[in-house]
């Protein structure tokens, strides 16, 4: 589920913020950057709990209007059970690994009563929900598309729901958005004939992923002395190195530990994603730092055919050596 771009961001998260004091213990970043995408998969479930949150209040809702309003109207009698019956919050309801996650790891709604009413009132001005509600006939895509809508065009803009995902943990900074893409993708695959065995997404799409960041995290601490004098010589005469952006530092590093022991991951993908990093992360100038110091650094390693990719023009025998 992880993507590369969100695994290169948490671990600069947790470079920056061990580094930065001075701590270089391998241990203890390995365990934050653990911890950091834990969290990250129990927003993931947390999301997904959250169709099945508020079906169960506004069932509840349509339940005591109808058993103990003093005058109940028609339509407070013979509510419209389309919502409550809607099939995607039925799967979800029913799904065997969401019931394990959120049992095992207490995750829940049930103190936010307060926001549950506002989204669901909010969900209730929608064009798209009304026209859901009042079709003449619906079907499980439309089901699967009104979750869809109500994920991208109210939960994601709305602040209250947005407050109480960050509040999981400091881990999630930036998580959010990118996490709605894999709980849209969840219910875009969902199909009618689902078992209650359906496996939800995982945290890692491979095990080169999950070898990946930790190693990247490892490489970056373990050589950092190393890459930060790498740094200084590619810096022109106008920049003295104690005066670039610590962030920038942490960028180029791990830039550095990717363009050495990465072969399989091209040049230009490594570059174009750090420099994203400095753009997002960093000054308004550091992107284009990052992008000229790692052009030279990339371009004196080609030349001194110290840079090993698959897929390059190199001697394959040095390739093989240097991955072995």
């Amino acid at each position: 589920m992880l993507t590369r771009v969100l695994l290169r961001k948490k671990t600069l998260h947790v470079l920056y913020a061990n580094i930065n004091c001075g701590n270089f213990n391998y241990r203890d970043m390995y365990k934050n950057l653990t911890d950091s995408m834990n969290k990250t998969y129990d927003l993931y479930h947390f999301l997904l709990l959250f169709p099945i949150e508020l079906t169960n209040y506004v069932n509840d809702h349509l339940y005591e209007v109808k058993t103990k309003k003093l005058l109940p109207t028609e339509s407070d009698l013979n509510p419209n059970l389309r919502f409550v019956n809607n099939k995607v919050a039925t799967l979800l309801s029913n799904n065997s690994e969401l019931n394990s996650y959120i049992e095992t790891h207490d995750i829940n709604w049930r103190n936010e009563p307060e926001l549950l009413f506002n989204i669901y009132h909010t969900i209730c001005d929608q064009p798209f929900y009304k026209a859901y509600m009042e079709a003449e006939e619906i079907t499980f895509e439309d089901d699967k598309t009104l979750w869809r809508h109500i994920y991208k065009k109210v939960l994601c803009v709305d602040e209250s729901f947005r407050e109480v995902t960050d509040g999981l943990s400091a881990y999630l900074c930036d998580d959010f958005d990118t996490i709605i893409t894999f709980v849209d993708r969840t219910i875009r695959t969902m199909s009618e004939d689902d078992t209650p065995s359906k496996a939800l997404l995982p945290l890692f799409s491979s095990d080169d992923d999950k070898q990946f960041v930790y190693k990247l995290l490892k490489l970056t601490v373990e050589n950092y002395s190393d890459y930060c004098k790498e740094i200084e010589k590619y810096i022109s005469d106008r920049w003295e190195f104690n005066r670039i952006a610590f962030m920038d530092v942490l960028i180029l590093a791990m830039a550095i530990a990717e363009l050495s022991d990465f072969p399989t991951i091209p040049v230009g993908v490594t570059l174009n994603e750090y420099i994203d990093l400095a753009k997002s992360y960093s000054t308004a100038k550091s992107g284009k730092f990052v992008n000229g110091v790692l052009d030279k650094i990339v371009n004196n390693r080609r030349s001194n055919k110290t840079l090993y990719k698959l897929g390059e023009q190199t001697n394959p025998f040095e390739i093989g050596n240097k991955i072995n």
